[in-house]
């Protein structure tokens, strides 16, 4: 075979040490022509899919950061807040998210992002009264209605930090506020990562 030939992409195929000294070692006895080209079609074809999952849950992922961007009960100043407001906002939160859940092949990693920030927003929703506010007579010495927001603040932030970190994906400053800080291992600086 022609050198430019030998080393054309076609021929060639990218393995990992060990495997490449099995095959040298048997000088292709196991492996014939035909064999090694079928693992490597096989190989591009399993990261062509993952690639494309990947993508897919990257758009997901963005969808998700440019939608909780506009919902202010994540991070507007508590006292000017609206009680049932938040409630009916964290509603219409668990409702996208389960939209975006139904998508189809939505990988294992977003999806259990998703599902924690909608049981968040599920465990808020139920800690309200009918009524959408936080007056039950067990809370009488404490603001409910704060501790019930802030959980929920900042199990969103945790787990829209695991997903801007993972996708690579810019979060508003607005909403950048409840992710929390990232600690260097280096200096002990506190550094806020992935924000416009």
């Amino acid at each position: 075979m022609p050198p430019l030939l030998r080393n054309a992409y076609e021929n060639m195929i990218l393995l990992c040490p060990t495997h490449h000294a099995l095959i040298d070692k048997a000088a292709g006895v196991h492996f014939s022509v035909d064999a090694l080209r079928k693992m490597k079609h096989d190989h591009e074809k399993m990261i062509a899919v993952r690639e494309s999952h990947l993508s897919n849950d990257r758009k997901i992922a963005q969808n998700v950061i440019t939608y909780l961007a506009d919902r202010r009960v994540l991070f507007r100043a508590i006292y000017a807040e609206s009680q049932p407001h938040c409630v009916e906002s964290a509603n219409r939160i668990r409702e996208f998210l389960t939209k975006q859940l139904c998508e189809p092949d939505v990988g294992k990693e977003l999806r259990n992002a998703l599902v924690a920030i909608r049981a968040a927003c599920r465990t808020f929703v139920d800690a309200a009264d009918a009524d959408g506010t936080f007056n039950r007579k067990e809370w009488e010495h404490t603001d409910p209605f704060s501790l019930a927001l802030g959980a929920l603040r900042a199990s969103v932030g945790v787990h829209l930090a695991r997903l801007a970190e993972r996708f690579d994906l810019e979060v508003e400053p607005q909403l950048a506020e409840i992710v929390p800080p990232e600690l260097s291992a280096e200096d002990g600086q506190v550094l806020l990562r992935n924000v416009v």
